[in-house]
C-alpha cells in the first residue's frame, strides 16, 4: 500500500456536514498530526449551490435531480469546481481519487484543463455507456492513459 508523501498536501472534499465531521475524524485517526484541508462543498458546475436528497442514512444521500430542488429532507451545500480547489490551495501537480455520484462527467467536460496537471486519477464511474466513452475520450486529450478497470472503478496515469 502506498502512503501519501509527507511533503504532499491532502485535500478532501465532502459535501454533507455529517460526513465532513466523520471525514475529519477518519483523516486525523489515519494520519495523526498531519496537516490537511477539508473542503465542505459539492463538486458541481453551473451552480453555486447543490441540493442533496437525504436518505434513511447520511451515506445514502444523493444530488437532487433538479438544480435548486429542495424539500424538508434536502440539504443545500456550496458548489465548487475542481479548478477552484486547485487555485485556492495553490496546487500544482496532483493525484485525484473521486466518487462523486455522476458529477465526474461534468468535472471532466468542464474542467479538463485542470486535469492536465493530474498525474493519477482513480474514479468510481456512474452513468451511461455514452457518458463513460466521453469521459475516456476527454481524459485521453489531457494526456491521462487508462491503466486499469475493475467493475465501475477506473484508474488513469500520466506517462
Amino acid at each position: 500500500m502506498h502512503q501519501l508523501d509527507a511533503s504532499r498536501c491532502l485535500i478532501a472534499v465532502e459535501a454533507l456536514p455529517a460526513l465532513a465531521k466523520l471525514a475529519r475524524r477518519n483523516i486525523s485517526a489515519a494520519h495523526p498530526g498531519r496537516d490537511y484541508q477539508l473542503v465542505e462543498a459539492a463538486i458541481a458546475y453551473g451552480t453555486k449551490r447543490v441540493s442533496f436528497d437525504s436518505g434513511a442514512e447520511h451515506i445514502s444521500a444523493r444530488i437532487a435531480n433538479e438544480p435548486g430542488q429542495t424539500d424538508e429532507s434536502s440539504t443545500v451545500v456550496k458548489a465548487r469546481r475542481l479548478s477552484w480547489i486547485l487555485d485556492h490551495f495553490n496546487v500544482g501537480e496532483f493525484s485525484l481519487v473521486m466518487d462523486i455520484d455522476g458529477a465526474e462527467y461534468a468535472l471532466v467536460a468542464k474542467d479538463s484543463g485542470s486535469l492536465k496537471r493530474c498525474r493519477c486519477l482513480i474514479a468510481e464511474l456512474h452513468g451511461t455507456a455514452q457518458q463513460k466513452e466521453m469521459l475516456h475520450a476527454t481524459l485521453a486529450t489531457t494526456g491521462l492513459r487508462l491503466i486499469e478497470t475493475k467493475h465501475s472503478v477506473v484508474a488513469y496515469r500520466r506517462d
